[in-house]
């Protein structure tokens, strides 16, 4: 890939369990860079002391510290050097403001990982993203402090969402989403969540995300990888031999939970909500 797209990052998110680990466990393959601070899904550590919180929320509202939190997130993926006054000032919040996610220890592990990765030298040359299910929280606000920002959405079935046992988001982002409370032990609540994550999605790319995002349909995906492949190649203007695109989706298997739905009790669920399902193809 050419080095000149180092600075058009490609960012991966979903609601958590949405199977967005294989995703970019595709893009290492590619030759992605996705950060120094990876945990064991492969989620970018340092966007996630950034930008997963809720005093974020609402987002329109912190338009200028997610943009210098952006600038700031930007600097240490591509190891730029020394952060600004105002960036450290925020980096500080980060570190010491309370958050339901993640403990003290973590968060000043993250800031010193920060510092480690900002020091010159190891500059990134050639693609470039990051791997967050949280990043679609903030989205509208990165496309804007970073224009060339691509964007893929992984989508897995609402049911079989309401049932998983991740309901991270919807505890940290639900009441703000939905704006009530919630339970997250409610796999109508979960479900309302996914809706309502989706319907603000695709409202963002019929508004002004032009070719910036792609909706990837991941239970389609694991039926048929190859087709998914070459949408996600199309997507990113890049092009993969059969082979690779052979390689890339020889590990893909249709997880052990898809359709575990069957098993529910569909009476607990909105009807708005299922009807939202059936309208974005999912059987019911």
């Amino acid at each position: 890939m050419d080095a000149a797209i180092s600075r058009s990052p490609v960012a991966i998110g979903g609601i958590g369990g949405s199977g967005t680990r294989v995703i970019a466990g595709i893009f290492l393959e590619l030759g992605y860079y996705l950060g120094g601070d990876l945990n064991e899904s492969l989620d970018n550590e340092w966007f996630a002391l950034l930008f997963k919180r809720s005093g974020l929320w609402p987002v329109e509202a912190h338009r200028m510290d997610i943009a210098v939190l952006s600038g700031l997130f930007e600097k240490v993926m591509l190891a730029g050097g020394r952060l600004t006054v105002e960036e450290e000032r925020l980096l500080a919040d980060c570190v010491s403001g309370v958050t339901k996610e993640y403990p003290l220890n973590w968060r000043r592990e993250r800031r010193e990982s920060i510092r480690r990765a900002l020091v010159p030298g190891a500059r990134v040359s050639g693609a470039w993203g990051w791997k967050e299910p949280n990043t679609h929280i903030l989205l509208p606000e990165l496309m804007r402090t970073m224009p060339g920002l691509r964007y893929i959405h992984v989508m897995r079935h609402g049911l079989d969402m309401s049932l998983s046992a991740n309901q991270n988001q919807l505890r940290l982002w639900g009441p703000h989403v939905l704006g009530r409370e919630v339970a997250v032990t409610d796999p109508a609540d979960s479900l309302s969540y996914w809706c309502a994550v989706h319907e603000r999605f695709l409202a963002l790319r019929e508004k002004d995300a032009g070719d910036r995002l792609l909706l990837l349909d991941f239970d389609s995906f694991c039926v048929n990888p190859e087709r998914g492949l070459r949408e996600i190649a199309a997507f990113l203007e890049i092009s993969l031999s059969p082979e690779e695109i052979r390689c890339l989706g020889k590990n893909v298997r249709v997880p052990a939970s898809s359709g575990r739905y069957r098993a529910a009790d569909l009476s607990v669920y909105h009807r708005t909500d299922l009807a939202f399902v059936r309208e974005l193809g999912y059987r019911i």
